[in-house]
């Protein structure tokens, strides 16, 4: 059995065993060459694989069955969004699902998720709109990283504000892949301008940093650009600004095999970074696998769930005792542990993407029946 393939039964894996039922895969994307015009598949600047929900529950099975996704759209297909909110709906369709373990994982939720799509502002009528959110649409990516594209600070602003107000109707959030090095110049006079935006801000990738090379340690994390603006905007009171714990992979060279290994200094800049995130708010932080990780194909999309579950225990070992590892009581660890991994990788999401405190057409059903939002 490869390491990527967890273990089902009473000697499941012990870090994957603490994600929960119903948790969510919150980056996915999919793929399917048969869906666009001949023409139009020619002239991408690369050929995505295929990639298709039966596939992706395949794979994300692995980590837990029933696992809800939220498909974004990929820089490759632009503004045509067909595939990406043709999948969710194939996913709201696809049979309930069972991890086998529902006595311990309690109930056993179907397979669902949303979509995030990405728009022209200028050419996306109301009727539009109405239309993707009853398909299951619940965001819209502005994707600056991917296409190298780099607006000035009052651009950038004025545009986020543009699409804040195209959407926010809608109750959906705003998602955002940039690199962490145009924070700095975005937060010159505050971030009140972004809480002032009304709505979910999320930031990919974890803000993609550009980590320098020898790679500081834990105690020099702020020499990398952007950094201490990212930190500003995540702590600031009363924040909307949730961050993906995704794309390691796009950060940090993955070994040979696609894993990724804690030694690295690179992963151990990330691990202290999330560490970090974890002490200012754990509640807006979400787990994402970027599956199928176009153009580092073959990455180890379990091993990722799995790190980043076992940095939560991490965590709660080292807030629990701090110092004096004999003062760590082992069953608060466990409780602690298992708060933030069901909060990174279940609660949070169901906040960001079935919060009911944003407005929603009353049209529209919601994409999970029948459940209370957990906080």
């Amino acid at each position: 059995m490869s390491s990527s393939e967890p273990v089902i039964g009473s000697d499941r894996d012990p870090h994957l065993s603490l994600i929960p039922a119903s948790a969510w895969d919150a980056h996915m994307h999919i793929f399917s060459p048969d869906a666009l015009p001949a023409s139009k598949f020619a002239s991408l600047p690369y050929t995505p694989p295929e990639a298709t929900i039966p596939q992706a529950i395949d794979v994300l099975g692995k980590i837990q069955k029933g696992l809800r996704m939220c498909v974004v759209q990929p820089s490759v297909y632009g503004t045509d969004n067909e595939v990406t909110v043709g999948g969710v709906e194939a996913l709201g369709k696809m049979p309930r699902a069972s991890d086998g373990e529902g006595d311990s994982h309690g109930a056993v939720g179907a397979w669902r998720g949303c979509a995030v799509v990405e728009l022209d502002v200028k050419n996306t009528s109301g009727e539009m709109l109405q239309t993707y959110h009853e398909r299951g649409v619940r965001g819209v990516r502005i994707n600056l990283k991917s296409r190298g594209s780099t607006p000035s600070a009052a651009h950038l602003r004025q545009t986020l504000r543009e699409y804040a107000e195209l959407v926010k109707p809608y109750g959906w959030v705003l998602q955002v892949y940039l690199g962490m090095g145009m924070l700095d110049p975005l937060a010159e006079g505050g971030w009140d301008w972004v809480k002032e935006l009304g709505l979910p801000v999320v930031i990919d990738h974890f803000a993609h940093p550009s980590i320098p090379t020898p790679v500081p340690n834990s105690d020099s994390l702020h020499e990398i650009s952007g950094y201490s603006s990212f930190l500003s905007l995540y702590r600031q009171p009363g924040s909307n600004v949730y961050v993906k714990i995704s794309g390691q992979y796009r950060i940090v060279p993955p070994n040979t095999d696609g894993t990724t290994d804690d030694n690295d200094p690179g992963m151990s800049a990330l691990k202290n970074m999330f560490f970090e995130l974890l002490q200012i708010d754990p509640t807006r932080l979400v787990w994402g696998s970027d599956w199928p990780h176009t153009r580092f194909e073959g990455i180890d999309t379990v091993g990722w769930a799995r790190t980043v579950a076992r940095w939560c225990q991490e965590y709660a070992a080292r807030s629990q005792g701090g110092e004096d590892v004999q003062a760590v009581d082992e069953e608060e660890v466990k409780e602690r542990a298992r708060r933030l991994v069901e909060m990174v990788f279940k609660t949070n999401a169901d906040e960001l993407w079935l919060g009911r405190d944003r407005v929603k057409p009353p049209s529209c059903e919601p994409i999970i029946e029948g459940e209370e939002r957990q906080r």
